[in-house]
């Protein structure tokens, strides 16, 4: 059931400075200090739209504004007022002169009124419509003011910018989780068109609280709906320990791509999948971290897929079942085992594809030439944002193709440390479509004629998550508001490349509890896992505890990956 709980507040997000009261779910804050901003931890999803109410109790000074709105988060929360009249700023209105900025230092117009230090306390009420991309404010019982834009992509968080004097400043947020704003108030029954939520007014039509139960779930795999496509039968890491005996691996499902590693030993990661196959003798393997070809052999100690898993070989020596040794595998579910031609574009292609979960597996074979353009049927229906493609028989690298890059043109690989570049004369490169992605002449997307596979993904509301974000270099530094509490989540630079190591990922399955700092590997090497990074699991997502320049560096643009274990809707921490 959809939980009335795991409503916004100020944690967990990024503040301007570290003064915030830990009381009353974080909700409020009282401050001395001059122009600081606080960010809630909540990201208003597009499409729907959202009301939440504050009480501003008390200002730093005659001259104190206080702003109240929406921000991206890569706003600078020790700018002026918060970063309330700066460029790139949030979208809000403040109190002393009843103006409204719009991530701009200039008044774009005028709020619901004017407050100042001999109307306090204030209640003000905010409403944020991401169906039709505006904002507004009422001040006490008046009326809504005008609606103002806000930004129709990208995402957005609750917003409070303070600043203008010295003397304690003071105010608190109810997202639905107090009417009487820690008893300076009547309660109040006041709830969202959903039953969530606790409000001291009445909730606008159609406007929903912050909370964790008005998260969005995709109905294909939302637990509440179906047994066999929640997130955990979708994907999963596994973990066991090698016995040297025939067995059987359990994870609930059966998959097509399967990531190998020994987090302990620096080995190379193997990738298997079933639309390339292979048997048990003869299992067709390829090197995540190098440029190696296909390989086949019987090294490799999986024998087959099972509805529930995947099995293994008792033969001495094997990799993936060597007695006494620790192995994860990361898993993935497309069309179990079932390949269908597929014809959508110009190559023909084999495709494995899992609708639901947005993920499919392609292989293809390349253009011919050097350079040229093709397009490649995916199987999906809807583009995939992530594309990363593999040239089977030639030695080249693990190209990863995404609509979160600089343009079409700009690729990554998974085996390097380095940032995107733009590559030219191949054949110009178009973002995919629903039915769609595109290849050229480039040795490792579809150059010559050397046989391709190609793993797609694209985002699944409560089961996966691919997007950027900009490096804040703190400490406390950036949440990723995902929707979901991640099983794994990958991080790679992308404006430049990365220190020694590139695409860093953390799995919960590896390490079952957050610590001072999270053991994880890298795709693009086979050294052994560290617990190196202060990276956070929560609930809804995951936020950095350390500037690393490889995950959290000021100003630096990163790409991230990331899939679930439970949907934040339904309130399980980890």
């Amino acid at each position: 059931m959809a939980a009335n709980s795991g409503f916004a507040g100020f944690s967990g997000h990024r503040q301007g400075n570290g003064d915030i009261a830990a009381t009353e779910g974080l909700s409020s804050y009282s401050i001395t200090t001059n122009n600081r901003g606080f960010i809630g931890n909540y990201n208003l999803e597009i499409g729907k739209k959202y009301y939440w109410e504050v009480r501003a109790k008390s200002f730093g000074g005659t001259d104190d504004q206080l702003f109240i709105g929406v921000c991206k988060d890569d706003i600078d929360l020790t700018a002026n007022r918060g970063g309330g009249e700066v460029s790139g700023g949030g979208y809000g209105f403040e109190n002393y002169n009843n103006n409204v900025y719009l991530s701009s230092s200039s008044s774009a117009g005028s709020g619901p009124g004017q407050y100042r230090s001999g109307a306090l306390p204030a209640n003000i009420r905010v409403k944020v419509d991401r169906v039709n991309h505006t904002i507004s404010w009422a001040l006490n019982s008046g009326s809504f003011s005008s609606t103002y834009s806000i930004p129709s992509t990208g995402r957005l968080y609750p917003w409070i910018g303070s600043g203008g004097g010295t003397q304690t400043a003071e105010a608190r947020a109810n997202f639905g989780a107090d009417s009487t704003f820690s008893g300076d108030l009547t309660a109040q029954t006041n709830t969202d068109e959903n039953g969530f939520g606790e409000f001291y007014y009445s909730v606008p039509s159609g406007f929903l609280a912050c909370c964790n139960g008005n998260r969005g779930v995709d109905s294909d795999i939302d637990p509440n709906l179906t047994d066999d496509n929640h997130p955990t039968k979708q994907f999963t890491v596994a973990q066991w320990t090698g016995n040297n005996s025939s067995r059987t691996i359990d994870i609930g499902f059966k998959p097509d791509l399967l990531f190998f590693k020994i987090p302990s030993t620096g080995n190379s990661w193997t990738v298997l999948d079933t639309v390339r196959g292979g048997t048990a003798s003869s299992t067709k393997s390829l090197k995540l971290d190098g440029t190696d070809q296909e390989s086949t052999g019987s090294y490799v100690a999986l024998t087959g897929y099972v509805s529930n898993g995947f099995t293994l070989t008792s033969s001495s020596g094997s990799d993936f079942n060597t007695n006494g040794t620790v192995y994860n595998a990361y898993c993935w579910r497309a069309n179990e085992g079932t390949n269908v031609t597929n014809n959508d574009g110009s190559t023909t292609a084999s495709v494995s594809a899992n609708p639901k979960a947005g993920f499919s597996i392609v292989t293809y074979s390349g253009i011919g030439s050097s350079s040229g353009q093709s397009t490649v049927g995916h199987g999906l229906d809807s583009a995939p944002e992530i594309v990363i493609h593999k040239g089977r028989n030639t030695t080249a690298g693990w190209w990863t193709q995404s609509s979160l890059f600089t343009g079409p043109n700009y690729l990554m690989q998974l085996n390097t440390t380095a940032g995107q570049t733009e590559f030219t004369g191949y054949g110009n490169l178009v973002a995919p479509t629903n039915s769609v992605f595109y290849i050229n002449g480039i040795d490792g997307i579809g150059g010559g004629s050397t046989n391709y596979v190609a793993y797609c993904w694209h985002s699944v509301p409560g089961y996966s998550s691919f997007g950027t974000y900009t490096g804040s270099g703190q400490q406390d530094g950036r949440y990723i508001d995902l929707g979901f509490r991640p099983k794994l989540v990958v991080c790679k630079k992308i404006n430049e490349a990365s220190t020694t190591y590139g695409w860093a990922n953390f799995n919960t399955t590896h390490q079952t509890s957050n610590k001072a700092t999270f053991s994880g590997g890298w795709f693009d090497t086979g050294t052994a896992w560290s617990g190196n990074y202060d990276i956070q699991i929560l609930g809804s997502g995951f936020k950095h505890r350390n500037n690393n320049t490889n995950l959290d560096a000021s100003g630096k643009t990163y790409l991230y990956m990331a899939w679930a274990d439970v949907p934040a809707k339904y309130n399980n921490g980890f």
